[in-house]
């Protein structure tokens, strides 16, 4: 009763607390933008690294090492992690507060392309992953044909569906395609490669069938 008595022994103060709650409840909803992916401030990078057939130790041998080595002049890094796996290295930067992460990213990017001339034959760039709400997936489309072969699906993802999402504002990676074997083809030329005599071969045996 004492709420209901003040408002109505004070109708204008009353009034002009409601239009100004009513003035910047609409200006607040026009105006103040919503985030949906915050800003984490994680200064970390993965660098990850796959290359079939090579054994744990060897990928630490002929990768990681490599890879510590030249990473260490990379500026404002603090640490570094590694796990090596069968067929994969991967590495965790850790950086200071601070740093500016597109510059460190661009910067690992160029040492590891820089550091591929000791590889083996064979290697490709490594995967840099930087760790913020960026990368992280919104969704997942998936092609399926009865009468399409995978190539096909694979083309047509590429070229029809990948160039559908580039307009969508804010939208990093449009499509992660990858290529699945297809069993039914057999148009497709087979062509046997031989290594070349001082070439490093990876661990394991292989067994003709």
């Amino acid at each position: 009763m004492g709420l209901i008595k003040s408002a109505l022994n004070k109708p204008i103060t009353i009034l002009v607390l409601v239009a100004g709650l009513f003035f910047f409840g609409v200006k607040a909803v026009r105006e103040v933008k919503v985030d949906i992916f915050p800003k984490l401030d994680m200064p970390v990078l993965y660098l990850a690294h796959p290359f079939g057939g090579y054994t744990p130790n060897q990928m630490e041998a002929f990768f990681a090492k490599q890879y510590v080595n030249i990473m260490l002049f990379v500026n404002g890094l603090k640490s570094i992690e590694t796990k090596n796996v069968q067929g994969l290295t991967l590495m965790k930067l850790n950086f200071y507060e601070g740093t500016n992460m597109a510059q460190a990213a661009a910067e690992v990017s160029a040492f590891s392309n820089r550091i591929q001339a000791v590889f083996p034959q064979g290697s490709q760039p490594p995967f840099v992953i930087r760790f913020d709400a960026s990368t992280l997936p919104v969704g997942q489309l998936v092609l399926k044909s009865d009468k399409r072969t995978n190539n096909e699906l694979m083309d047509l993802a590429n070229v029809y569906v990948r160039a559908s999402f580039t307009s969508i504002p804010g939208l990093v990676a449009p499509l992660r395609s990858e290529e699945y074997p297809d069993r039914g083809d057999q148009s497709r030329p087979r062509a046997a490669s031989y290594p070349s005599p001082h070439a490093r071969s990876a661990g394991g045996s292989l067994t003709p069938e």
